[in-house]
C-alpha cells in the first residue's frame, strides 16, 4: 500500500460516521451537479451545514472536505455505491434548498 493511500486509511478509520440505512423507495429528485455545490457562499453554505441532519452533513464532508471516493464512502458507510450515490445527492439537493432558502 502506497504510503498517502495507508495516511488516508488511517484518517477514514479515525472518524466516526453514524449513519444509518433508511433507504427511500421511489428516489425521484434532481439530480445535484458538483459545480452548484462549490459555487456557494462560505457564509451561507457554513449556516445551511448547520442546519442539516447529522448523517446529511457527513456524507458531505466525507465528500468535499475529506476528498473520499464514492467506493470510500460506501465502505466506510458500509452500504453500497448506488445508495451512497443516492444519499450524496439527497444531501446536496438538501443543502441547495436551505442555502438558498436563507
Amino acid at each position: 500500500m502506497c504510503q498517502s493511500c495507508a495516511t488516508k486509511d488511517k484518517r477514514r478509520k479515525k472518524k466516526n460516521y453514524s449513519v444509518t440505512d433508511d433507504l427511500v423507495d421511489n428516489y425521484n429528485d434532481e439530480i445535484i451537479d458538483d459545480k452548484e455545490i462549490f459555487e456557494l457562499k462560505i457564509e451561507k453554505l457554513t449556516q445551511s451545514l448547520k442546519e442539516l441532519d447529522v448523517e446529511e452533513k457527513s456524507i458531505l464532508l466525507m465528500k468535499y472536505q475529506d476528498e473520499f471516493s464514492i467506493k470510500e464512502i460506501s465502505e466506510t458507510l458500509e452500504i453500497g455505491e448506488s445508495a451512497t450515490k443516492m444519499r450524496l445527492n439527497r444531501a446536496k439537493n438538501r443543502l441547495l434548498k436551505i442555502y438558498n432558502a436563507l
